[in-house]
């Protein structure tokens, strides 16, 4: 399954505030099939990132979550 856009991302987390460092894969292991995520950031809802990953975004740009000028693509096996 291919997901698009960050409302259908939301939808597949519940549209919960989980920890950005939490793991796509547990929390989408309801899914009966393989899923691909491609979103523009406009929500706060993210999760999969690693430490790294988060302490930089954070750093260059305290708004990156909403503004729309990122973007993710995530693949849950």
């Amino acid at each position: 399954m291919i997901f698009k856009e960050d409302a259908n991302y939301r939808r597949l987390l519940s549209d919960r505030s989980w920890d950005p460092l939490y793991s796509m894969t547990e929390i989408t292991d309801y899914f009966p099939a393989p899923l691909a995520v491609l979103r523009t950031m406009k929500s706060d809802v993210v999760v999969g990132l690693n430490k790294d990953q988060l302490e930089s975004l954070e750093a260059d740009d305290p708004e990156w979550r909403i503004n729309g000028r990122r973007g993710i693509i995530q693949f849950v096996p």
